[in-house]
């Protein structure tokens, strides 16, 4: 198109210039009436032949323009297209986790290390900071062993009181992950039996954890064997098995 233009542009020069020349060669020059009327035919020629290619130029201008206009059309559906392949790539991506388990796996495992956190922090105030709770990549627990120079190992490790204040700890941060989500308050934490397995050093601290809940407006609930549970407990039911020939067990309510 350029090329066509600069051609034109040549041409209406070369027309120009013809003029010129005639005019310049006519001046004070004795011509008859058949070479005026022949002169004036040239230059008429001339003339339309400039108004054509004027409109030549002009068409070929406003055909650029419009060349110009459609290029930066398609640029920009091209940005557009760029845009939408983009989202589309995202939402395939999308359909594929949701399609599977992935999805899921990734919400579970989210949360999973959320709680393990929040139960890290609780285990560790249980032990003293010599035991820490924590996830592996593939979502297993694991202890973190700050005794041993903060080794990590399976929680299957654990001895019957630590895998009972593991299980504490975790038990106790899924239930602030529920108060905290949940539409009604939770106002009840039960926990039954695992104080056996304590010795008394860990039984102390497992009970203050405990009333550290009731403290919080949260009513903790516990079914025991351990003697020395009852002395924590200000309020307590007390179930006795049925004697011999009697029907049922009985059941009594004890209170400091």
């Amino acid at each position: 198109l350029r090329e066509k233009l600069e051609a034109f542009q040549n041409k209406v020069l070369s027309v120009k210039s013809q003029m010129d020349s005639v005019k310049a060669r006519s001046k004070g020059a004795k011509i008859s009436e058949a070479q005026m009327e022949e002169r004036k035919k040239g230059v008429q020629d001339l003339e339309n032949r400039q108004v054509e290619t004027n409109r030549i130029l002009g068409g070929l201008r406003k055909e650029r323009e419009q060349t110009e206009k459609a290029w930066k059309e398609k640029e920009a559906l091209e940005e557009k297209m760029g845009q939408i392949h983009h989202k589309l790539d995202l939402l395939q991506e999308l359909e594929g986790l949701f399609r599977g388990k992935k999805f899921v796996e990734y919400v579970a495992r989210y949360y999973m290390e959320y709680v393990s956190r929040e139960a890290d922090e609780k285990l560790k105030e249980m032990t003293g900071n010599s035991l820490g709770l924590e996830t592996d990549q593939s979502g297993m627990f694991i202890i973190r062993d700050y005794k041993n120079g903060g080794a990590t190992r399976p929680a299957s490790t654990l001895s019957g009181g630590e895998t009972f204040m593991a299980s504490l700890a975790l038990a106790l941060a899924l239930s602030s992950q529920i108060q905290m989500k949940g539409a009604a308050p939770m106002e009840l934490f039960f926990l039954d039996e695992g104080f056996g397995t304590l010795d008394e050093k860990y039984l102390e601290i497992v009970m203050e954890a405990l009333e550290k809940i009731r403290d919080r407006k949260r009513s903790v609930g516990v079914i025991s064997h351990v003697e020395e549970i009852k002395a924590r407990i200000p309020v307590r039911l007390i179930v006795e098995p049925s004697r011999a020939g009697e029907a049922g067990s009985k059941i009594h309510i004890e209170r400091e």
